[in-house]
């Protein structure tokens, strides 16, 4: 992301029905043809039933617990044991089916827990009319123990932003913030090499085991979409279906691709709006106004004062092109921000400074001392940074122009990572995961984090995937609109049969705000 906000972000959100998994168990062993990456310490691990660490929805039926597994599966020197929170949403009918869903959100680093206890009605009321849903906040996560926040590198994001920095010197300030944070997390016995994709999906392995599921379906949003893939990958024998929800797939390159990723999703964004009848008559020549607003804040940065959307003290926000590039990239994944981007693109053009402040609140609302970004960075750094091409992020930001210089370059990325030291991540994790367990993905046509050739990319080692598009739509489409989340209910419902998709047609276009005059 631009101005080097979080350099991770988005990639930037039960006790078994059986009772069985109260007492301890051990790991069961490695699967075929599993990896040397795969954890293998025979290491116990096992489930306590516990009070709940939020309060539940109104009408919810939910019950909770800890999954007490080993930090690092991987280190035997290491007999550190961390809790994972888990809550169990029952279904509502007598007899339920035998196979709950399992949600894992994004991130990394998302609440899921309280995600779910917030979207109760949309996401888990989808599934309990036959089924169990089990969320878990996954390790470094929510009320999970440790909880790897990074309040120290979150400030030092924020000095930067209010200052005129060269790139080099914004970097070693964050650089120098993040490493305060480590030196903390490291201090008090934390291992960041153990919090990645390969020991979150062995954390579901042994949820699903010490629960007492024989079978269960998969959901996985953004990067609990990789989880899902490597659970997939190591941990086969349990799933019944599987759902991806804008899908990440764990081979590709988001560092390397991430300027044509948001150039694409930036341009049908705009091609929407020139098509978009409450769009295209107001705000014409949107793309050419953008990018003239651009070169203005480039050449004459302007100042905001706001205070950030999360809650917390205010702050001055040096506003220049990068800025600009950032938020609206991350707003057209957004939609509860995608409608007012065009007004306030053309207010700004305008002369009206104060249109900029939405912008700024898009970017301060990555930049929260309560989200575990230092799970966001370890998980980045191991897995995907050793595997970034700086050949192909070069030949993205030349085929991109302005916009893909604002990226983060692959050796601000390395320079970061050979700070934070959260190991490296087995090359054999970096290829596609292959199955013929029937998956369903789903993808947002505005989608500058996980862009729709993904879906296809994981889809074609995957004989029993399908994929559908939503082209209107951004990140996360399930949480956007009623049809997709139908899509999901139905295949989870019979995987086996077609996927009916005729609710595409009848989702209605994309209401823009209105300009100033029209009221």
């Amino acid at each position: 992301m631009t101005r080097h906000t979080v350099l991770f972000v988005a990639l930037m959100l039960v006790v078994g029905a059986c009772g069985a998994g109260s007492e301890s168990a051990e790991t069961s062993p490695p699967p075929p043809g599993a990896t040397s990456a795969t954890p293998t310490t025979a290491l116990a691990f096992r489930f306590v039933t516990a009070a709940c660490e939020f309060d539940p929805a109104f009408g919810a039926e939910v019950d909770c617990g800890w999954l007490e597994v080993p930090e690092n599966r991987a280190d035997p020197d290491n007999h550190q044991t961390i809790r994972l929170h888990v809550a169990r949403y029952a279904a509502t009918v007598s007899t339920p089916e035998p196979d709950p869903v399992l949600y894992l959100f994004g991130g990394p680093g998302d609440p899921g827990v309280d995600i779910s206890n917030w979207l109760h009605t949309r996401l888990v009321q989808l599934f309990t009319d036959r089924r169990d849903v089990i969320v878990i906040d996954q390790r470094g996560s929510g009320y999970s123990e440790p909880l790897l926040t990074c309040p120290e590198g979150v400030e030092a994001e924020y000095d930067a932003l209010d200052e005129t920095l060269t790139r080099d010197e914004e970097v070693q300030r964050i650089i120098d913030g993040y490493a305060t944070c480590r030196n903390r997390l490291t201090a008090n016995g934390v291992d960041l090499t153990a919090y990645n994709t390969t020991q979150n999906a062995a954390d579901i392995g042994d949820l699903m085991e010490a629960m007492g599921y024989a079978h269960y379906n998969l959901f996985g949003v953004s990067y609990g979409s990789r989880v899902a893939l490597t659970v997939l990958r190591h941990h086969p024998e349990r799933i019944r279906s599987m759902v991806l929800d804008s899908v990440l797939p764990p081979d590709v390159d988001p560092t390397g691709e991430g300027p044509e990723i948001a150039a694409e999703a930036v341009s049908a964004f705009f091609a929407e709006c020139a098509a978009n009848e409450s769009c295209g008559p107001d705000y014409p020549d949107l793309e050419q106004r953008f990018w003239e607003l651009v070169e203005r804040l480039d050449v004459s940065p302007v100042t905001i004062h706001t205070f950030p959307p999360q809650g917390g003290t205010s702050h001055d926000v040096i506003v220049d092109g990068d800025l600009l590039i950032e938020s609206v990239t991350v707003g057209v994944t957004r939609p509860e921000l995608i409608a007012q981007i065009p007004k306030r693109i053309a207010t700004a053009h305008g002369g009206d400074d104060s249109a900029l402040e939405f912008f700024v609140e898009i970017v301060l609302g990555m930049l929260d001392e309560s989200y575990p970004v230092a799970l966001n960075i370890s998980t980045g750094c191991h897995e995907q940074a050793p595997f970034i091409d700086s050949e192909r992020f070069d030949a993205a930001v030349a085929a991109t122009g302005r916009l893909g210089e604002a990226f983060d370059t692959p050796d601000d990325i390395a320079r970061f990572c050979e700070m934070w030291q959260a190991g490296v991540g087995d090359a054999a994790e970096h290829v596609p995961v292959a199955s013929d367990v029937p998956v369903l993905a789903m993808q947002g046509g505005f989608d500058a984090f996980t862009p729709t050739r993904w879906a296809h990319h994981a889809a074609a080692s995957l004989p029993n995937a399908v994929v559908v598009e939503f082209p209107a739509h951004g990140h996360w489409v399930t949480l956007d609109h009623v049809c997709p989340r139908e899509v999901a209910r139905r295949f989870v419902t019979d995987p086996g049969t077609d996927v009916d998709t005729s609710c595409i047609e009848m989702i209605p276009p994309i209401r823009f705000w209105p300009p100033p005059s029209s009221g």
